[in-house]
């Protein structure tokens, strides 16, 4: 059938997606295929992107380097480990972590921000009823890859 036929949608949910490519691609791709057909009746679609990545992960409590010892060589803190991997989903996959540069390419395209905030993320290594957490160890994988420091330390 012919896509321009279809009217654009009244909300457009992208969620862990607007981080994932650059904010002008994004926006104009987004326009072009999802909401440049508005009903007579149609002012606005609302779109919304929840847990865009903005580039900030840490642990609480943070962990500091470990083993360093004089070759300094040891395991990096935390705090080391989630900037490089910021920049590696960036340099390396193309990612925006920006927020802002996504908020200005809407607005280029008569967007108007709503709301915005921070994630208030708790990832606990127990669930409510004190069981291991799935998504804790699933986290701690990600970022130690089985690291001396996550053993050490109770994570994996």
């Amino acid at each position: 059938h012919d896509a321009s036929a279809v009217p654009s949608p009244d909300v457009l949910v992208g969620c862990c997606f607007a981080d994932l490519m650059a904010p002008d691609i994004l926006v104009s791709s987004t326009v072009q295929t999802f909401l440049a057909n508005p009903r007579e009746d149609q002012d606005y679609a609302l779109v919304y992107f929840p847990i865009t990545f903005g580039g900030v992960t840490q642990f609480l409590p943070p962990q500091p380097v470990e083993g360093a010892g004089e070759t300094n060589k040891g395991i990096p803190s935390d705090a080391t480990a989630f900037g490089l991997y910021a920049q590696a989903l960036e340099s390396r996959h193309g990612h925006n972590l920006d927020v802002w540069k996504l908020q200005k390419a809407m607005q280029n395209y008569g967007g108007q921000l709503m709301s915005k905030g921070n994630s208030d993320w708790n990832i606990s290594p127990t669930d409510d009823d004190g069981e291991d957490s799935y998504l804790w160890r699933t986290m701690m994988h990600f970022f130690c890859v089985y690291s001396s420091t996550c053993h050490s330390h109770g994570r994996v």
